[in-house]
């Protein structure tokens, strides 16, 4: 039901030619600015497209996303200040 997808940074040359990615995937947001894609595809068959980007003679260079290799889940509080905080608004409830 679920497929795993990862999301790729295309840099184009031109970002007219951007509708040609449909193929490989779902264009997801094309910069016109800074002459990029983001294309979202399944994680299995990424590092075959991966492969066919790079062929493809209007394509610069393609980026993976980080995002799977990142750790999602935090042991404790993000910033120290954070825990002070926490403990001064219970303190403030008087829990």
């Amino acid at each position: 039901m679920y497929q795993e997808r990862i999301g790729l940074a295309v840099w184009l040359h031109s970002p007219k030619q951007a509708r040609h990615l449909r193929k490989f995937g779902i264009v997801h947001y094309v910069s016109n600015h800074m002459n990029y894609a983001i294309l979202y595809c399944s994680y299995q068959e990424s590092d075959s497209i991966v492969e066919k980007l790079e062929a493809l003679p209007f394509v610069n260079k393609v980026e993976k996303s980080q995002k799977p290799s990142l750790e999602t889940t935090y042991s404790g509080p993000l910033h120290p200040r954070e825990s002070q905080e926490r403990k001064a608004i219970q303190a403030q409830a008087g829990i």
